[in-house]
């Protein structure tokens, strides 16, 4: 039987690669995209996906960790095609929010920081 806790995922090439080239870029803005669950209008549950983070020069680096990841992912979002595909999947019981959270716990440290 093999042992789930010993398996370890990693980031790609690609993803590390994609960390290291924000050196020296400043972040602007911080932003949840999440799933809200509205099947049962009595237990509504919202869910993070994506967090986005927005750089000085426009740059995005988004995250994604939701339900059918097996672990944080670096991603490119068509933020109006994944809209489009929840809508299209789950009707109006399914809807993804953006939140600007750049002035939140635990992000408002975050602005204007220059990643080192």
């Amino acid at each position: 039987m093999e042992n789930k806790a010993e398996e370890v995922n990693t980031f790609s090439l690609q993803e590390i690669e994609s960390f290291l080239s924000l050196e020296g870029m400043v972040i602007t803005d911080v932003m949840y995209h999440i799933w809200r669950n509205k099947i049962d209008p009595e237990n509504v549950i919202d869910s993070l996906d994506y967090i986005d983070f927005i750089f000085e020069n426009k740059y995005r680096v988004t995250l994604y960790a939701g339900l059918e990841s097996d672990g944080i992912k670096v991603v490119e979002l068509d933020l109006a095609k994944e809209q489009a595909r929840i809508e299209e999947e789950f009707g109006d019981k399914i809807e993804l929010l953006t939140f600007d959270v750049t002035n939140e716990e635990p992000w408002s440290d975050t602005q204007n920081l220059v990643v080192p």
